[in-house]
């Protein structure tokens, strides 16, 4: 099992570990039919000459394919490496996915259960052991999300008006 490491926001390394747990403490294997572990295996470069070990706060499992993904085949022993691009691409996938989960999360426990959002907020934290994040930018962030939803409709809703 190879590893490498990456730099994200701590939030996001504290959602990953304990969304993804791997067998080795500290670590992170993501499962190999999600879309991130794509992304990974199509973003490993051959490691540089010059870099002999990998910089990050996230260290996460290199994946493995047997065979030919997509035409594509890359042995892990050569091609272990993330460059910065790649970095890039992968921290931002994993802030959309967190996000994502965040907005899902707090919008079905408030319409199926009820529960208000700080509730909700403190229940997701807890839930993923997130210490990096509070409730209350959580919170923000959430109703922030609302009203660019909010716009969007009206926005939406008033092209179909003009266009009939």
């Amino acid at each position: 099992m190879m590893t490498t490491k990456i730099e994200i926001k701590n939030y996001l390394v504290e959602y990953c570990l304990a969304k993804y747990p791997a067998d080795i403490e500290g670590v992170v294997k993501f499962p190999s039919n999600s879309m991130i572990t794509w992304q990974i295996y199509l973003l490993l470069a051959k490691r540089p000459e010059n870099i002999t070990f990998d910089k990050g706060n996230l260290e996460f499992v290199i994946p493995y394919k047997r065979e030919k993904a997509q035409g594509i085949y890359k042995n892990i022993e050569s091609y272990n490496y993330i460059t910065e691009k790649g970095a890039k691409t992968l921290r931002r996938f994993l802030f959309n996915e967190f996000w994502c989960e965040v907005h899902l999360f707090l919008d079905t426990e408030k319409l199926r259960h009820g529960i208000d959002y700080q509730d909700s907020a403190d229940l997701f934290l807890s839930q993923y052991k997130i210490k990096q994040l509070t409730s209350d930018a959580i919170i923000k962030s959430h109703y922030r999300y609302r009203d660019r939803k909010k716009k969007y409709k009206k926005q939406k809703k008033q092209e179909y008006i003009c266009c009939n």
